[in-house]
């Protein structure tokens, strides 16, 4: 990443984590989202353009959603998407039960040059009910340092690159 970037940020307890070290890190970034808490995160930088989409209101989750934002989302030239899921298999790709969320997150790979899917270890070789789109779609996968070895071993053989705490980047 690299300041002045346009970044996509979804709704999720990893993206508002996320959004913390981006406000730490960076100076200039545009940020687009659906996710009232990470605007607050995002928002005390003067220096960040803060695109917050339109649409109905989730208290629970407290993000925006429908068609609405999913149009609004669908204007913006994304340099990279950060976005989290419920769960992700080699038999149904990314998956969700977030069903206000679905849309969201394929408008914004929609228009991402690069798509980074962030989730934790146990996340992994899980489905939920909603599907979003097979791996092959997605540039990055970053979690933790609880992700067997076996797991990222087998998603490497199949070409899908994962980024986590131990991993060797030299090699990239």
């Amino acid at each position: 990443m690299e300041e002045g970037q346009a970044i996509a940020l979804n709704g999720g307890t990893t993206t508002i984590e996320l959004a913390k070290v981006l406000a730490d890190k960076f100076e200039r970034l545009t940020i687009i989202t659906n996710d009232l808490r990470i605007v607050s995160i995002l928002g005390k930088n003067k220096h960040f353009n803060i695109i917050l989409s339109g649409g109905f209101y989730n208290p629970e989750e407290s993000t925006l959603y429908g068609k609405q934002c999913e149009d609004i989302l669908s204007n913006f030239n994304i340099d990279i998407a950060f976005i989290t899921v419920n769960a992700l298999s080699f038999e149904h790709g990314l998956t969700d039960f977030r069903i206000h969320e679905v849309g969201v997150i394929q408008s914004i790979l929609s228009r991402s040059k690069y798509k980074v899917v962030v989730a934790d270890s146990s996340k992994f070789e899980t489905n939920a009910y909603i599907n979003i789109c097979p791996l092959e779609n997605i540039d990055l996968i970053v979690t933790d340092s609880a992700l067997p070895s076996i797991i990222e071993k087998e998603y490497s053989e199949h070409h899908i690159q994962i980024l986590t705490p131990h991993s060797d980047l030299s090699n990239e």
